[in-house]
């Protein structure tokens, strides 16, 4: 009889991918679609209206563009705080499966003593895995929408490549954006899978 080695990391971060496509990805298209809707139509109406004169026209017009342009800066906020958390909680997992052999403590929730974690234990270095620049930039992003109305962080400005902000300089997305960010994060939490798998397996044969 063959016996096949289940790996459980391998097979975690398979499942926290697929989550990142059938959760976060889905969640946002549709609700962009709806507001692209709504904003289309309101638009068309305020052309259409013989009523509004050109000056009320271009007022309505432009009222209604800000007004699409925040509620996509809303949407932004509840999107990235989505990626963040489903890849956060990702990482927090992978230290628990293990907190019997290496640690005592819960996993820590911060970004950064996340990473010094897996540095101290295993040996990893979270920085150094594809596309991590990706999951600070959405790490900072999440914390600039949420805490500061849409615009960005300091940190954000100065340690991401500042592929979020719009025309405005709010923090914000796009549906190919959105595309490339959840491609980007499954290959960062398929390779830490990776490391995580060689590091317990060599734990095991000291």
């Amino acid at each position: 009889m063959v016996r096949i080695r289940f790996d459980y990391f391998l097979w975690l971060a398979e499942q926290q991918a697929k989550k990142l496509d059938t959760t976060a990805r889905p969640i946002y298209l549709s609700a962009y679609k709806q507001l692209a809707d709504a904003y289309g139509i309101a638009a068309k109406d305020a052309r259409e209206t013989e009523e509004l004169d050109e000056t009320d026209r271009s007022y309505q017009l432009n009222w209604l563009k800000e007004e699409y342009q925040q509620q996509r800066v809303a949407l932004a906020a509840m999107t990235f705080a989505l990626l963040e958390r489903t890849v956060n909680l990702h990482m927090r997992s992978m230290l628990g499966l293990v907190g019997n052999r290496f640690r005592h403590a819960p996993p820590p929730e911060k970004l950064h003593k996340i990473i010094v974690e897996y540095q101290s234990q295993f040996g990893i270095r979270v920085k150094g895995l594809l596309h991590y620049d990706t999951v600070r930039e959405v790490v900072l992003a999440r914390n600039g929408a949420l805490h500061t109305e849409g615009l960005p962080s300091a940190d954000y400005m100065q340690q991401t490549e500042k592929r979020c902000l719009d025309e405005l300089g709010y923090l914000n997305l796009t549906p190919e954006l959105l595309d490339t960010f959840v491609e980007e994060l499954k290959q960062f939490v398929t390779e830490l899978g990776q490391e995580m798998s060689e590091a317990t397996q060599r734990s095991k044969a000291n």
